[in-house]
């Protein structure tokens, strides 16, 4: 029998709803595609010391939702792979975002929560979180820089910066 995480079947029925719901009610729908690279820091809070905790890392992820006047509202799918210890991991969340559209520039804030599908750790959901700020360079492209932490088990967690180039999608 095929069973589906909780947290998995509210991101399907979310992304499945949200474009016959907004089409139907004109709300105006937006998504992003966004690709970063940056650096991931690993923290185990059990040790003072830590050697070899550095590396570079890139991310993929999309995310659709909708806008109200200058907030963009919506959720979001990644994948994300550790270049040093060759590790993949799928962060699900859900996403807020404030542009500020007064200025040629449009500047934003970006703030995103949600968990981390990890298939090689023993407990394989992760609490996720990302801060993010940048600018519209375009009409539909932004850069931006991105600072995300994820928990571990056993008291230890990674941080990572990241410098995001998006694409927005819809209106």
């Amino acid at each position: 029998m095929l069973v589906i995480d909780p947290v998995k079947k509210f991101f399907v029925l979310f992304f499945v709803l949200l474009g016959g719901l907004t089409a139907k009610a004109g709300i105006p729908y937006r998504g992003y595609v966004d690709i970063s690279f940056g650096n991931a820091y690993n923290f185990n809070t059990a040790q003072t010391v830590s050697t070899n905790n550095m590396q570079l890392y890139g991310m993929a992820s999309t995310m659709h939702g909708i806008v109200l006047k200058n907030w963009f509202l919506g959720a979001g799918v990644g994948y994300y792979h550790s270049f040093r210890d060759q590790e993949n991991m799928f962060p699900l969340f859900l996403v807020v975002r404030n542009t500020y559209d007064k200025l040629k520039v449009h500047p934003y804030i970006e703030a995103r929560a949600g968990t981390v599908y990890d298939p090689l750790w023993e407990r394989k959901l992760q609490v996720y979180g990302t801060l993010g700020a940048g600018i519209s360079i375009h009409k539909k492209i932004q850069l931006g820089v991105r600072l995300s932490a994820f928990s571990r088990p056993s008291r230890y967690f990674t941080a990572n910066a990241a410098v995001a180039v998006s694409y927005s999608l819809g209106q």
